[in-house]
């Protein structure tokens, strides 16, 4: 993180850290690794809506860990997702998190109004 700009990574508000973190365990320390440094290897997690990075919405984070550990040193929101390993975490979210709902066209809001019923 840059210290010009410390609000550069930014989670969302309504991110459940506390769920990620639990189920993020059960991933850590795997073969589904993205990068493998001296020190640290790096996992990519999808979860939609998560965070922001540069003011864009982002829908992945990235955690780093030790070399063979499950103890994590950081984890932020990233955009910088390439294809490779990622891990899917969307299956996390709420049936009503996961619907959106559907925005009423003029004609379907003049329709609900007016008609009989």
């Amino acid at each position: 993180m840059e210290l010009d700009n410390p609000n550069k990574n930014i989670f969302s508000i309504d991110f459940p850290l506390t769920k990620v973190l639990e189920e993020i365990k059960k991933y850590i320390p795997s073969s589904q690794c993205f990068h493998h440094g001296f020190f640290d290897v790096r996992y990519f997690f999808k979860y939609d809506n998560c965070g922001r990075e540069n003011n864009k919405i982002t829908d992945y984070f990235v955690v780093s860990c030790f070399n063979n550990s499950p103890n994590i040193i950081t984890m932020c929101p990233s955009s910088r997702y390439q294809i490779g390993n990622c891990i899917d975490l969307n299956y996390l979210k709420n049936d009503d998190e996961k619907t959106k709902s559907k925005r009423l066209s003029q004609i379907d809001k003049f329709n609900q109004k007016y008609t009989k019923k």
